[in-house]
């Protein structure tokens, strides 16, 4: 009996580290830079409907999919960018909560347009968090 509960115990765990490696099994497909323009160009309410759009699309999971394939950040730009959402894997639904909540929180920069400061400071971030991937 006792050897048992000791092979069973062992298998749970063999299990559990089997489900906590899962998400991750699948293989990035996608990495994604959204860098959207919140320069003085941009109204408030224009911002306002890039930001709503953006939490729809990205929050639904047909569109999304919340398997791991999927690494997203979120810059805004306008004389200078701001990261919103560093590079974030789209796991779980906690994952997706924590990408929509920074969408949500955003403030709109104002100012000239520096598209160059947007890309820049997304694709510097993406590729951080890509040199940590195992390969």
């Amino acid at each position: 009996m006792r050897q048992l509960t000791k092979t069973a115990a062992v298998a749970a765990f063999g299990a559990a580290l089997f489900t906590a490696g899962a998400a991750h099994a699948i293989p990035i497909k996608t990495a994604l830079s959204l860098i959207i323009d919140a320069s003085g160009s941009i109204s408030g309410a224009e911002f306002e409907t890039q930001r709503n759009a953006y939490s729809s699309l990205l929050g639904n999971a047909s569109v999304l999919p919340a398997d791991g394939s999927v690494v997203i950040n979120f810059v805004q730009f306008a004389s200078s960018s701001s990261l919103e959402q560093t590079a974030i894997r789209i796991v779980d639904e906690a994952a997706r909560t924590t990408l929509l909540n920074s969408i949500a929180a955003m403030v709109k920069l104002g100012g000239g347009t520096n598209i160059g400061a947007g890309i820049n400071t997304g694709r510097l971030d993406m590729d951080a968090y890509l040199t940590t991937i195992n390969k």
